[in-house]
């Protein structure tokens, strides 16, 4: 085979390893915060899973979210 046949070749087998699931992978948002027992913070936390739920549901996509933060 020529060169050209497998710098062709190569160029194939780039594109065709980078065809997959775009979604094949989960996503991890870590929230820090300022308190835990607070009221306003809690409704942050609700919100961020909230949007984490909203994200799998319309789109698939996993999302974990971290929370901790002082007591």
């Amino acid at each position: 085979m020529s060169a050209r046949a497998y710098l062709c070749f190569a160029a194939l087998a780039c594109l065709l390893g980078g065809c997959g699931k775009a979604n094949d992978f989960k996503y991890r948002v870590a929230v820090i915060p300022k308190g835990l027992t607070h009221e306003f913070w809690q409704s942050i936390h609700r919100g961020a899973l909230r949007a984490a739920a909203d994200l799998k549901a319309q789109k698939g996509i996993a999302v974990d979210i971290d929370w901790d933060g002082p007591l």
